[in-house]
């Protein structure tokens, strides 16, 4: 598997705080033929090591820290007009996310939705909290969202 298709399959893992289990399985999947040791801290670190011999002596060891979660976010409420509003799970600079896209893991099937800012006459307004935001996912009523 060439680097960036590996690159791809780790960035593709929906991996956020408490549920790195998936991202941790592809990385140990690809250092698992060369390392000597696989640990998984209960941050959700994964530590690989290998020692580099020559004639039988050690030369250096190597170690590979690999922190496995992302910043994510958990649905908590949709209101009548099917709009969807979240609680981060880490985090984020909430400046960014208007205008961004998100992807909705709704029992294994993936729901793509955009962040929206409330409406204010102020435009240059900083976010203060999550929820002044919501996500778009096309959606007119809470039935449809839901």
């Amino acid at each position: 598997m060439q680097m960036f298709e590996k690159l791809n399959s780790l960035c593709s893992v929906i991996s956020p705080s408490n549920f790195e289990e998936g991202i941790q399985a592809v990385f140990t999947s690809f250092v698992s033929k060369k390392a000597e040791s696989i640990d998984i801290d209960c941050l959700g670190n994964v530590l690989v090591s290998k020692n580099i011999t020559n004639n039988d002596s050690v030369i250096k060891p190597i170690v590979l820290a690999a922190h496995c979660d992302e910043i994510g976010f958990i649905v908590n409420h949709i209101d009548g007009q099917g709009r969807v509003y979240v609680k981060n799970i880490g985090g984020i600079n909430l400046n960014i996310l208007e205008c961004l896209r998100i992807d909705i893991n709704h029992g294994g099937r993936i729901v793509k939705g955009v962040f929206c800012k409330r409406f204010s006459s102020d435009r240059n307004k900083t976010i203060e909290d999550i929820s002044e935001l919501w996500v778009d996912i096309g959606c007119s009523t809470f039935a449809e969202a839901s």
